[in-house]
Order: structure tokens, then sequence, then C-alpha cells
């Protein structure tokens, strides 16, 4: 991005930062009256516009970059409230609103009291607005998980000029044709073999001879099979997503609520054949074809591993955390020993650690899932899950209701020029997740969060790793992993 900059603007810049330190120093370690005097104090030695509070979230060279930009466009000067990294934003933010100076606009995490704020009428409603998704807020800071690759890899593998299409073409595509291409491109990968394949019904085919970023390739998936967080947690939850198992959940609670009835009356439980009790066993099968799904698509993604010297199997070493933990499976990803490797939004700055160019050149694509062939719908509130990734808004903003309508209309303008702004500072996998977002291709990450909190600790507690170092799994094997699966839930 080329701009010039004159004294002014750097004299902006230096005070900008000198603000950004002073209030990160103010907010640590203060008493509520202490954090509000001396917020007057500020804001009586240095006028500004409006205030915003951030906390410690987003990046503060980003913010003051975005900050000086609009002063210069709009003449507008605001003042940032930053506080030091792991604080009590919570706190903070009460801090700062019921201070002399409240903020006109603030950025609230997920995880705040959004009820008492809303309660204590701190939030304008900006609904009117299209870029305010939940009618008082506006997202800001977005966690989305998926498969990352490298564009050049692709354009190796498709041709420079169909790889855009193609990118689009897997995002749409069907589970079959996504694991045909997989196949396919370990044959590739291992064999050379070049066949032609159909992706979202367009049909590509790979380069007889292997561009750069190909040939070093040797296998198709960096997964960390010693880290229980994508094999158990993430790769469940998303596998989940289209099971509606509250009458499962229901029935189970009643069955549990039952037997303690019965346990304390010292009687076994009555046996009955009318329909209720049939539609129970029905219902308690619920979880069953999406328990199917997650292991179709377990086997199919661990059968094409990539390795840091070799391919990868499953074996001991796979579900070996020194072997195949997730800084592994990211440096296997990072030297271009594999083609994709699941990641969240939020790993962008420990990828561009370890290889910067090509993490400013990853796109997020789905994982997809088998749901057609196991008996699921696959689709979630009328939106294929295949063409989706799981999303997680961390951090949105909000425009104080107690603020002057003049403050409120200020910051509101600024918060939606930033929207717009900010897309030109974000990182190449923010991007990518916001992409989605903004076409509605997103899932809420971990439905069922309770039930799947405690059904992953099961599956941990009773080694769902040990079927993980099996090298081939045929259909009985499979059978066996599934009926495991079941039984462990029915059973947490």
């Amino acid at each position: 991005m080329n701009r010039k900059y004159n004294l002014k603007t750097y004299r902006a810049s230096i005070a900008v930062a000198l603000c950004l330190t002073l209030m990160s120093l103010f907010f640590a370690g203060c008493d509520t009256a202490d954090i509000r005097e001396r917020m007057d104090e500020a804001d009586e030695a240095e006028q500004y516009d409006f205030s915003v509070f951030l906390g410690d979230a987003g990046d503060p060279v980003k913010i003051s970059e975005l900050i000086n930009r609009y002063r210069d466009e709009k003449g507008v000067s605001i003042n940032p409230i930053i506080t030091e990294e792991g604080s009590d934003n919570e706190r903070a933010l009460w801090r700062a609103l019921e201070s002399g100076n409240p903020p006109a606009a603030f950025l609230i995490s997920s995880d705040d009291n959004m009820e008492n704020i809303s309660e204590g009428g701190f939030l304008a409603d900006f609904s009117f607005i299209d870029s305010a998704k939940a009618g008082q807020t506006m997202p800001y800071l977005f966690q989305g998980y998926g498969w990352a690759v490298d564009k050049r890899l692709i354009a190796d593998l498709v041709g420079a000029g169909r790889a855009d299409a193609f990118i689009a073409d897997i995002r749409s595509a069907d589970y079959a044709e996504w694991n045909t291409f997989v196949q396919k491109l370990s044959a590739y990968i291992l064999n050379g073999t070049a066949e032609p394949f159909g992706m979202n019904g367009k049909e590509y085919s790979f380069p007889a001879e292997k561009g750069a970023y190909a040939t070093n390739l040797n296998g198709v998936f960096a997964v960390a099979g010693g880290d229980p967080e994508f094999c158990v947690d993430t790769l469940l939850a998303l596998a989940l997503c289209t099971s509606d198992l509250s009458a499962w959940e229901a029935l189970k609670k009643l069955a549990n609520d039952n037997a303690e009835e019965d346990a304390e009356k010292a009687t076994p439980p009555a046996v009955s054949e009318t329909p209720e009790e049939v539609a129970t066993d029905e219902a308690f099968n619920l979880p069953r074809p999406a328990l199917s799904v997650y292991t179709s698509s377990l086997n199919d993604i661990t059968t094409h591993l990539a390795g840091r010297y070799a391919p990868g199997i499953r074996s001991k070493g796979f579900v070996n955390a020194k072997v195949y933990g997730q800084k592994n499976a990211r440096e296997i990803f990072a030297e271009g020993k594999a083609a994709f490797a699941v990641v969240n939004s939020e790993d962008f700055s420990s990828l561009s650690k370890l290889n910067a160019v090509q993490a400013n050149n990853l796109v997020l694509l789905p994982i997809k899932f088998p749901y057609a062939e196991n008996g699921v719908s696959g689709v979630f509130e009328e939106r294929p899950v295949n063409r989706c990734i799981p999303l997680r808004v961390t951090h949105s903003f909000a425009v104080n209701g107690k603020s002057s309508p003049e403050s409120q209309k200020m910051a509101l303008d600024f918060l939606l020029w930033m929207d717009n702004e900010d897309r030109t500072l974000t990182d190449a996998l923010e991007n990518s997740v916001r992409e989605y977002y903004d076409r509605g291709d997103v899932l809420p990450y971990a439905p069922h969060a309770q039930s799947l909190q405690s059904y992953a600790e099961a599956l941990r507690e009773k080694n769902l790793s040990e079927y993980l170092t099996h090298a081939n799994w045929d259909d009985v094997y499979k059978e066996n992993l599934l009926n495991f699966m079941f039984t462990t839930w029915y059973e947490k």
C-alpha cells in the first residue's frame, strides 16, 4: 500500500502511539476511582471528538493506523482506550462506561456479561445497519475453522488461470467430489498419476509435470494425531452440526431421572412394550448416523497423511504428541509437505513465523463430511454444511446508548467506515473467514457444546487414540469404531 507521510501525520502517529502506551499503563493495576480520575484528567489534557474502548483485543498498530487514516480523511479525532494484554476486560469496560467521560463505542467479547450491559442501557440499537447482524452489535473479530491451503499450490495443480475458479468450486462441491479429488491428489503425490477429476460439476486435471509447490508434497493432510483438539473436539463438533439431538438429550435426562427414582425405591425399572418405549429406542439411536459421518471422515483424512520426512500413516507415532503434535503438524504444512492443514483463523501469527510467504497466500476451505452417504441431511438452517465453515464471533463493537446523539452518530459513522477499511489491514486467514461470513456460509462452532464437552472427555478417557494406531480400517473395524463411539455417547 503506497501512502505519503508528512510531518503532521508523523506527529499524529507519535501522539496516538503515546496515547496507546499511556492508556495501557494507567488501566493496569488501578482501582475504579483511580481509573475514573485518570480518564478524566486525560480527557482534559487532550480533547477528542469521542473515545472508543478496545481493551486488549485486536492489533494496536492496525488500530492506530485506522484512527490516523480516519482523522486525515474525516477530520475526526478519536481516543482509543487500550488495556494491557491479559487484563480483565469486562471490569475495565465497566470502569470506562461509568467514568466521567465514557466511550461512545466499545468492543465487547462474547464472554462478557452482555445481558448486564444491555440492561444498563449501554447498547444503542442500530439494527437498521446491514453490518449489525446482531441488532445491537457489529461483529469485528472472528474465529473460523477449516482447511488452509496455499493458493500457489492450487495454481500448480490446476493452472494459474483456473485457480480462483477451482477454489470456489471446492467450496461448493459435495463430499463425493471432494473425496475423489483427495484420492487422486494422493496418487498424484505418491505416484505421479495425473488423472482427471470433477469438482462442483466441472472437470479438472493435474499437469503431467509437477510444479515447484507440488513437488515437495508427500501427503494430502497435516493433522495433529497426538492432539485431541482436532481428531476429537473440532471434527466431532462439525460432524454433529446438522443433528437435532435435543429429543435424544431430553429422553436421556428422563431415563436418568427415572433410574435415580427407581434406585431410591429399591425396585427395578418397569419393562414396557408401549409405543412410547419404541419411540425412546429410536431417539437413543439418533446420534448414530452423525457419528457414522464422523468416523467415515476421520478415516478418509487419516488415510492420506503427510509426514516430516515421508508419508504419514496411522500408527503409534501418529498419536504421539512429540511426533504428531500441533506444532509438528504446522511445521509439516509450512515446509510444503502437506497440501492442507486444519487451522483456525487465529493461527495466522504462528503460521507466519514458520513461513511468512506461505501464510500470506493462504485461503480457508470447508471441512467436508459424507452426510448423504450416511443418511444425514447435511443441511443446517437451509444451508448445506459442506460449503460452510464453523465460526465464532469473539468480539463485536457496540455504540454506547447513554452517549449523546451526536457522539453516537460519530461513533457509528466510524464503525461503518472501519468495517470496510479494516479489510485492507487484515491477514489472509481473517479475510477468508470474513468472505464466508459475508456470504452467510457459516455455522455456529460447537453446537450442543455442553454435551460435546463431556463426550470428548469420555472419548479421551476411553482412549480413542487406540483406533488411530491401526493403519487399515476395513468395514468390520469401522463398525467396531462406530460402536465404540455410540456406546461412549450413550454412557457419558
